[in-house]
């Protein structure tokens, strides 16, 4: 056997059966999901994604903050959206950041029974609960990293439970190299990551084959339950004594402790006080593993072999994307103008990321003709010649 690949198994071998005397770190994950696919249904959801939500969140956060307990908060696009259309909430994100929480993704796939209308892959136009297509999951990535810069976005959650390796792999982005998941590999019907024994898990490794990139990567993954009430926080605590485990990983969601704040602060009172100076992050922990020296990322060809700005469809009729990469973290502005210099819209006004980033505008309601459109950043101005049809 070759020599280098006998290391790495043996490597691999010890990350996943680590058979410490239990549990020594905790982490928490704060899964922000979708809106209501289908808001004249009251039923289809448990909370649409507004100001109160976030609201909802913060105080979550606060909470952890109270018992220096450090939180894993995964987005969806939903809440991404709402999050860059106010300062205050950007700057609370920041301010989370600070204080050692992380942002991070939280994607549902068009299997789930609450798909958020992201996908990269083209031909689905409609998911299992009669949401549709919103855009590739690589503009959701991009406005995500836009939101957490300058930190980077390395950890995604994708689901549901049990679905296809090569379906999660086609749904991640470049950059992300930690996977939050559930142990027990079970299927969505089985509601994985309602099992106590998923709350303990160890920093394994894991390759995943992307079939749209025709790529293979690596990610580092932990495993999680669901903090669905206080007996099920009772009895994941019960259980560390007794678990070969090195890390035990609560998950939960803004709605359910906007019906009970108690399963939630009992479980970070309980990790605070089992845990002192030890409940971190997703990505903190596996940071000080020796699993994050074997990850690697998945490539990122959107822009590949190109550094410039570039937009597609043109001549374009309903949409317009505007592909461009950035040296730095910076303020932008994005503008359509008619060739005689007069302004029609601004359709971005915000930061962008170090890197690829993609903007989207309609272009529906312009007349037919020719415009341009003009990327301004911190010290330079680029123009686009944008036909619409």
């Amino acid at each position: 056997m070759n020599i280098k690949l006998y290391t790495l198994s043996i490597l691999v071998f010890c990350l996943v059966i680590n058979t410490s005397a239990q549990p020594t770190k905790a982490i928490t994950v704060i899964h922000c999901d979708p809106d209501d696919p289908n808001p004249g249904d009251s039923n289809s959801w448990p909370q649409d994604v507004t100001p109160i939500t976030w609201n909802t969140l913060q105080q979550m956060v606060s909470y952890a903050d109270s018992k220096n307990v450090k939180l894993t908060i995964q987005m969806t696009g939903d809440w991404v959206n709402i999050a860059l259309k106010s300062q205050a909430r950007i700057d609370s994100v920041n301010q989370w950041q600070l204080r050692g929480h992380e942002i991070a993704a939280h994607h549902h796939l068009y299997l789930h029974t609450y798909w958020d209308g992201y996908t990269n892959v083209s031909s689905q136009i409609n998911g299992a609960n009669g949401a549709t297509y919103v855009d590739s999951t690589e503009v959701f990535y991009n406005q995500l990293r836009v939101l957490c810069a300058p930190n980077s976005l390395l950890t995604a959650g994708v689901g549901p439970a049990g679905s296809p390796k090569d379906t999660v792999a086609m749904e991640w982005s470049h950059g992300i190299i930690y996977q939050t998941t559930n142990r027990s590999k079970l299927t969505p019907d089985d509601k994985g990551g309602r099992f106590t024994d998923e709350a303990f898990s160890d920093i394994s490794l894991d390759t995943l084959y992307d079939p749209l990139r025709n790529h293979n990567f690596n990610v580092c993954k932990l495993s999680y339950c669901f903090l669905e009430n206080v007996d099920s926080v009772n009895t994941i605590m019960s259980k560390i004594n007794g678990s070969p485990f090195s890390i035990i990983g609560g998950v939960i969601h803004p709605f359910n402790y906007s019906a009970s704040k108690t399963p939630f602060e009992a479980w970070i009172d309980s990790i605070s006080v089992r845990f002192p100076g030890q409940c971190k992050s997703v990505s903190t922990v596996i940071q000080e593993s020796s699993c994050n020296s074997l990850v690697s990322s998945i490539q990122d060809k959107t822009l590949k072999d190109s550094k410039a700005t570039n937009i597609f469809p043109n001549p374009a009729r309903n949409v317009v994307k505007v592909f461009l990469n950035s040296e730095k973290h910076q303020f932008a502005e994005a503008a359509i103008y008619t060739l005689s210099g007069k302004k029609v819209k601004t359709f971005y006004l915000g930061y962008i990321p170090k890197g690829s980033f993609t903007l989207k505008s309609s272009v529906s309601e312009l007349n037919k003709g020719t415009y341009v459109i003009k990327i301004s950043k911190d010290e330079t101005i680029e123009s686009l010649i944008l036909l619409k049809e």
